[in-house]
């Protein structure tokens, strides 16, 4: 009988003495033995069970001993756990592949109005304005694409330049809070030995506000950066908002430097 044929391949030895594939053949010995006493047919007398586990354990035991043996059916145990690995593999893209047809089918009973909802082509654009025009909404629509570009334009951030002379002693909380009162300041950066500082408002409207009213004073000159611009609207408005404030402003700031030169003069 050739080797081949001693083993059963639809027999895995190290499970039959319960130990793992790795053991030593000292582990193999001591779990054969300890097999081999629970199922004895003396300890196990009209067991039919335990007689034949006692068989497999005895030929578990002559194969993992055996060297030739033992390595064959190493060789069958890593096959069939490649085949395993394999197997695993395939179900798990057939498992993909069945949840992503199952998907597309979902997608394709979805009703038709959500489809159309989302995937507008331009005729059905036309026909939605033709309608919301016949319905008298038209100018309302008008009315409201025309605000949101206005407040588009005036939400832009916009940064001011500001240069002073050696006469006009200020310090950089005083100078903030001068330009803080014309509207919202998102960022402020005091240049000390160039005199200057860049102001960033968050509103167009108010950093012109700032410019015009702030250069009025000799000592300093306030403008808008380079390269940026407000739009026409907004600087009518800005005169038209904050006009009439600037006086109260100013009073605001010339009482502000006062006590400023009143705190100085003591520390003196």
């Amino acid at each position: 009988m050739s080797t081949k044929d001693k083993l059963d391949q639809d027999v895995d030895y190290y499970a039959v003495l319960g130990i793992p594939s790795s053991s030593t053949e000292a582990e193999i010995k001591k779990a054969y033995r300890k097999k081999a006493l629970e199922y004895h047919p003396d300890r196990n007398i009209d067991n039919a069970d335990a007689v034949n586990m006692f068989v497999k354990i005895n030929k578990a035991n002559r194969v993992l001993t055996d060297p030739q043996l033992k390595l064959e059916f190493d060789a069958i145990i890593k096959a069939k756990l490649f085949q395993q690995q394999r197997l695993d593999g395939m179900n798990q893209k057939r498992r993909l592949l069945r949840e992503s047809l199952e998907e597309a089918e979902r997608n394709s009973k979805r009703p038709k109005t959500e489809q159309e909802a989302t995937h507008k082509s331009p005729a059905d654009i036309r026909r939605d304005a033709e309608k919301i025009k016949e319905q008298g909404g038209y100018d309302a629509l008008h009315k409201l694409v025309q605000e949101k570009k206005l407040m588009s334009s005036k939400s832009r951030h916009i940064d001011v330049i500001a240069k002073w002379t050696k006469e006009f002693d200020v310090n950089e909380k005083s100078l903030e809070s001068m330009f803080k009162k014309f509207g919202q300041v998102t960022s402020f950066i005091k240049i000390e030995k160039k005199r200057k500082a860049i102001v960033t408002f968050a509103l167009g409207l108010n950093a012109q506000s700032a410019c015009e009213h702030l250069s009025k004073e000799n000592c300093l000159e306030v403008k808008i950066a380079p390269g940026q611009e407000i739009p026409s609207q907004t600087l009518h408005e800005t005169s038209a908002t904050l006009g009439a404030d600037y006086e109260s402003l100013t009073m605001l700031k010339f009482k502000q430097m006062a006590e400023e030169r009143k705190l100085r003069k003591e520390s003196a």
